[in-house]
Order: structure tokens, then sequence, then C-alpha cells
């Protein structure tokens, strides 16, 4: 069973520190690759989303977010968790740009939504609207 195998053998059970703990180390691991240490930021993303409470610098997830798209700008996962739990739900979540460059991205890979992802994005792109023409 390999690191990736036993990150999410470990999510899979609800271990979630154990599986956070797993990802942490192939981001650093010089064995993988920038797409790889990419995946494995998005799942410590994930992870915080379950649990909160494992980095209490970041309580979202963002940060992990965001250092997957830095290693790897086109990585659906963390685009996709960005569109979905960041942009311009919560208010002190507010990613505007970070969520804008999902978005982006998404479109320019070709990414094809499904209507969830649509109705996700015309919800924040309305709100973005309404806060932008001074009403929020």
């Amino acid at each position: 069973m390999d690191m990736f195998d036993k990150a999410e053998d470990f999510f899979d059970k609800g271990d979630f520190l154990a599986s956070f703990n797993h990802f942490k180390s192939i981001t650093e691991n010089d064995k993988f690759d920038n797409l790889e240490k990419a995946d494995a930021f998005n799942m410590m993303g994930v992870i915080i989303l379950f649990d909160p409470m494992i980095d209490i610098e970041d309580e979202t997830g963002l940060k992990y977010f965001r250092k997957a798209l830095e290693l790897d700008d086109e990585n659906v996962g963390a685009l996709l968790n960005v569109i979905e739990n960041f942009g311009l739900s919560v208010n002190n979540h507010k990613d505007v740009i970070l969520f804008d460059f999902a978005i982006g991205q998404l479109k320019k890979i070709n990414y094809d939504f499904n209507e969830d992802e649509k109705n996700t994005i015309s919800d924040k792109e309305k709100y973005k609207k309404f806060i932008l023409d001074g009403n929020g």
C-alpha cells in the first residue's frame, strides 16, 4: 500500500488526523512530483473541512487549496473545492479573487460543470453583484 492509499484509507475510516499527517508527509517528500503534492494539499484542505481542529490556524482548508493551486493551477479538485466552499458564501471566508480564478481555470480547461456546480457559481455571482452594487 503506497502513501496515498494509506492516507485515503485513514480518511475513509474517519481518522482524519492520521490521514492529514500522511498527506502532509507526501508534500514534504521529494520522491513525489508537484502534481502529486498538489493532490495531497487538496486532500489536506478537504480534511480540514471535516475536522477544523486539525489546523487551528486555518479552520477552513483554504490555505491548503491555495498551496495545491500554486503547484498545479489546473488541479480540478482544488478548483472545485474553492468554488464550493469559498468565494462569497460566508463573509469571513471571502476570497473573491481565488474564486474568480477557479472559475476561469475550469472554463479554460473546458471542465464540464454539473448542474449543482453551475447553480453554486450562479448564486455566488449574483451575490457578488448584489454586494458590489452597494447592497451588502
